[in-house]
């Protein structure tokens, strides 16, 4: 009966919270416990939370307001993380896509943030992201006497059936919504895992994962350009919990020491197409998950 009692406080409390308090609320449980590793970064939940009251200063002097549309191109998982949080902060209307989708969609922004100047944007509109915001860290404690309404959207980027880019948009209740109906249909204790997902960390399965970790307490392991090395990072960081696609799954049971690097684990989930009955017979052979 308490574990039921708990799991719809939990429920009850996800319900009312924005994002951005639920995940503080976390962060102050779990400062010093590892949150996101990178191939440039370990962050803990406290650096977690720095970098986003940094990110969130920075954009503010750049000129981003609240309520206002943003595309975020660059693929860094620090900084991919950290907009849905800047999006209930501020109810910012997050999109994550390049220069070419965003001029090709034809949606209108405020503001395009990218790790190298467009030629295709307006030079009024881009902010590049610029390694001197980080020179000196913002408390992320400050977030707490910040208030919001509890608005912001993300938009992902997908091709879909067609092999065109489209964007796709949802809300922040509805998609934190979605997370809590994700768990709940799983049944797996995020919070106990080091999570990792083979797909970049704009799409929507790679957010998903994420967050469904890092608002349980768990770890997130998110690689953006290594993607080749996915398993010694595997090994490496001891995940118990991964995401993949058929493809590299025929990649990693092809590897010679393929059953010691997927030693540790213990949840898989597949998607992106198609899985053969064959390919999950090999896979098994090699992963006891």
């Amino acid at each position: 009966m308490r574990y039921s009692i708990n799991k719809l406080m939990k429920a009850w409390d996800a319900d009312h919270m924005s994002l951005i308090c639920e995940f503080l609320d976390v962060a102050a449980r779990h400062s010093a416990k590892l949150a996101l590793i990178t191939e440039r970064s370990q962050l803990t939940y406290a650096a977690l939370t720095d970098l986003v009251a940094t990110l969130d200063l920075a954009l503010s002097r750049n000129g981003v307001q609240h309520g206002q549309t943003v595309a975020l191109a660059s693929k860094r998982a620090e900084f991919v993380i950290a907009m849905p949080l800047l999006a209930s902060l501020r109810s910012l209307n997050v999109i994550f896509a390049n220069d070419q989708t965003v001029t090709a969609s034809g949606v209108q922004i405020d503001h395009y943030i990218a790790d190298n100047l467009s030629d295709l944007m307006p030079d009024r509109q881009q902010i590049t992201i610029n390694a001197e915001w980080f020179t000196s860290m913002v408390d992320g404690t400050s977030l707490k006497a910040i208030s919001n309404d509890g608005g912001g959207s993300l938009t992902f980027s997908s091709s879909g059936s067609t092999g065109r880019p489209k964007l796709i948009r949802c809300s922040l209740a509805s998609w934190r919504s979605s997370l809590a109906a994700r768990t709940k249909r799983t049944d797996i204790p995020f919070g106990l895992h080091r999570v990792m997902s083979v797909v970049g960390a704009t799409a929507r399965w790679a957010m998903d994962t994420h967050f469904s970790a890092l608002l349980e307490g768990g770890a997130v392991v998110a690689l953006t350009t290594e993607k080749s090395a996915m398993p010694d990072y595997v090994d490496m960081y001891r995940i118990s919990f991964l995401s993949l696609t058929p493809e590299l799954m025929r990649q990693i049971t092809a590897y010679e020491n393929s059953k010691q690097l997927l030693s540790s684990v213990q949840c898989v989930e597949f998607g992106g197409a198609a899985i053969s009955t064959s390919l999950l017979q090999s896979f098994g052979r090699v992963c006891d998950a």
